[in-house]
C-alpha cells in the first residue's frame, strides 16, 4: 500500500508511512517531556511553589492522565485519524478545519519556545559571543532533516536516545544524593495550598504538550495501548522533574534554586566520579541539546503533518523546511530577553496552551458524543517494527 495517501470523501488516509510500536510511542513522548522538563519546568515552578513543587507535579500528572483518556478514547472512536482529522469529522468542515489547524500551529509555537531557550543556554554557558542566529539556523537544519525523514525514523532514534537520557539523569541524581540536605524541604505546605495549586497550570501546560499522542495514535501498531504509552511516558517524565526539583532545592536551598535560571546545573556541577571524572556540564549539555533536537523534530513533524491534513495536501514533506525557516526569525524576535520569556511562560503560555490542549479537545469530544459521530472502521493492517 502506498504510504502517502490522501483524504477522499471524508475517509481517513495518512501522509506518513510506517508504524510505530508501543515502546517507540513511549520513548517519543519521553523525549518531549525530558526536553521541556530540563528547559522550563523546574526553574519556573520553583519560583511559584518553592519546596512544594513536587506536589504540583503529582496533581498535574493526575490531570494530564485524565486528559489522555479523552485523546485515547477519540483515537479509538475515529480509527487511524489524528486530532486534526477527527476535528473536521466531528465539527464539520467550516468549524472543524480552523479548530483542527490550532493543534499543528500550537506544536509550531512550542518549537519556537524551546528553540529560543536552548539557544540562550548555549550562548550564555558554552558559546559566549556566538550569534544566536547561527546556533538556531544550524539546529533547525538538523531538526528539519529529522522531521522529513518521518515518524518511523524519529521513533527509532527516540528508542535509542531517550533511554540514555533517562539513564544519565538518574545516574547524576543518584551520585548527588549523599550531598543533599533534605531539611531544606521542610515544612511541607508552609504557605498553604495556594502556591502549590498556582503551579499546576504551568506544569500541566508543558506536560500536555504530549497531546502529540493524538498525532501518534494513527500510526501505532496497537492503538488500544495509547493511554498506557502516555501513562508510562508521563510517569517517567514526572519522576525526572520531581528528582531535579528536590535535588536542586536540597543542594543549594529553596531560595537560591528558585532564583536560578538553570537550577539543574547546580546539581551537575557538584557531581564527581572518583578523582578523574569531574565537571560533567558538557555531558549534561549534550543531554539537553540531544533531547531538544529530537523533540523539535517531533514537534515540527506533527506541525507539518497536521497542516498538510488541514489543507488536504498529498505530502507533508514540502512544508517542513518552510516551517523550519520561519522558526528562525520568530524564535529570535518572539521575546526581548529572558525576563520577557519568563513572564510569558509563567503567565500567558499556560492559558494559551491549555485552551488548545484541553479546551479544543474536550469541545471536539463533547460534540462527537452529542452528535453520535464516529469514524469508519479501518482494515488497514498494522506492521510492527
Amino acid at each position: 500500500m502506498n504510504g502517502r495517501l490522501t483524504i477522499a470523501r471524508g475517509r481517513l488516509t495518512r501522509l506518513d508511512h510506517g508504524q510505530i510500536s508501543t515502546n517507540q510511542f513511549v520513548w517519543l513522548l519521553v523525549s518531549v517531556i525530558t526536553s521541556y522538563a530540563i528547559a522550563f519546568v523546574p526553574s519556573m515552578l520553583m519560583r511559584i511553589t518553592k519546596p512544594d513543587g513536587w506536589i504540583s507535579i503529582i496533581i498535574s500528572w493526575a490531570c494530564d492522565l485524565a486528559l489522555a483518556l479523552v485523546y485515547a478514547f477519540m483515537g479509538l472512536r475515529f480509527p487511524r485519524q489524528s486530532m486534526v482529522q477527527y476535528a473536521t469529522s466531528a465539527l464539520g468542515p467550516w468549524l472543524g478545519k480552523p479548530v483542527g489547524a490550532m493543534f499543528p500551529l500550537f506544536f509550531w509555537f512550542a518549537c519556537a519556545l524551546l528553540l529560543r531557550w536552548i539557544s540562550e543556554l548555549l550562548v550564555a554557558l558554552f558559546l559566549p559571543g556566538t550569534p544566536s542566529v547561527i546556533i538556531i539556523a544550524t539546529m533547525m537544519y538538523v531538526v528539519a532533516y529529522g522531521a522529513r525523514a518521518g515518524l518511523e525514523t524519529m521513533a527509532r532514534a527516540a528508542e535509542t536516545a531517550a533511554p540514555l537520557f533517562v539513564l544519565v539523569i538518574a545516574t547524576i541524581l543518584t551520585l548527588v544524593t549523599p550531598k543533599l540536605r533534605f531539611e531544606y524541604l521542610a515544612p511541607a505546605l508552609e504557605d498553604g495550598w495556594m502556591p502549590t495549586l498556582s503551579g499546576v497550570p504551568l506544569t500541566l501546560s508543558f506536560f500536555a504538550i504530549c497531546i502529540l499522542m493524538g498525532m501518534f495514535q494513527p500510526y501505532q501498531d496497537d492503538p488500544k495501548r495509547a493511554w498506557f504509552a502516555k501513562f508510562t511516558a508521563l510517569s517517567t517524565g514526572s519522576l525526572i522533574i520531581i528528582g531535579l526539583i528536590l535535588a536542586s532545592m536540597s543542594l543549594i536551598g529553596p531560595e537560591p534554586a528558585a532564583s536560578s535560571l538553570y537550577p539543574d546545573l547546580a546539581i551537575v556541577q557538584v557531581v564527581a566520579i572518583g578523582e578523574f571524572f569531574e565537571r560533567i556540564e558538557v555531558l549534561w549539555m549534550a543531554i539537553a541539546v540531544g533531547a531538544a533536537v529530537l523533540s523539535l523534530s517531533i514537534l515540527l513533524w506533527a506541525s507539518a503533518v497536521g497542516l498538510a491534513q488541514t489543507f488536504g495536501l498529498r505530502e507533508y514533506q514540502p512544508l517542513v523546511f518552510p516551517l523550519a525557516a520561519w522558526l528562525v526569525p520568530i524564535s529570535l524576535v518572539i521575546f526581548d530577553g529572558q525576563v520577557d520569556e519568563i513572564i510569558f511562560t509563567r503567565s500567558a503560555f499556560p492559558l494559551y496552551a491549555l485552551s488548545v490542549e484541553a479546551g479544543l479537545e474536550v469541545l471536539i469530544w463533547i460534540v462527537a458524543l452529542v452528535r453520535g459521530i464516529r469514524g469508519e472502521p479501518t482494515q488497514e493492517p498494522a506492521r510492527r517494527l
